[in-house]
């Protein structure tokens, strides 16, 4: 009986694994959004937990920006975020985008803009 039981629940967990995935569109949507001077230094795509038919992606990404004008680096930042948000098709996959940081570092003797975005 408790074979049998753990077989099932076994049997439930496999069927619930995700064989199909977007991620191809959603890393191709998420870098068409990145103008000349901004990289990505990390990025994490998960699909949320729970139902797999659930297509509710969670993304975290880090990068910096670097322009000629340092007064250019914010406004290019908030415009990637933005431009993730008003995203029609990336829309499908989370509804809220967040910029969770935002700071001024020194490498290799620049001044960059490094930044954090959640979406979810």
């Amino acid at each position: 009986q408790t074979q049998a039981q753990q077989n099932t629940d076994l049997l439930a967990k496999y069927k619930s694994i995700r064989t199909k995935s977007d991620m191809s569109m959603i890393l191709l949507k998420v870098a068409s959004h990145l103008p000349p001077g901004a990289m990505l230094s990390e990025l994490s795509v998960k699909y949320s937990d729970g139902d797999t038919s659930n297509g509710q992606v969670i993304i975290d990404m880090s990068g910096h920006v670097f322009k000629a004008d340092p007064n250019e680096e914010i406004p290019v930042i908030n415009k990637i975020s933005s431009d993730l948000k008003s995203d029609k098709e990336l829309a499908l996959f989370f509804k809220n985008v967040n910029l969770v940081s935002l700071n001024l570092e020194n490498t290799d003797g620049k001044q960059i803009r490094k930044f954090s975005i959640h979406c979810f």
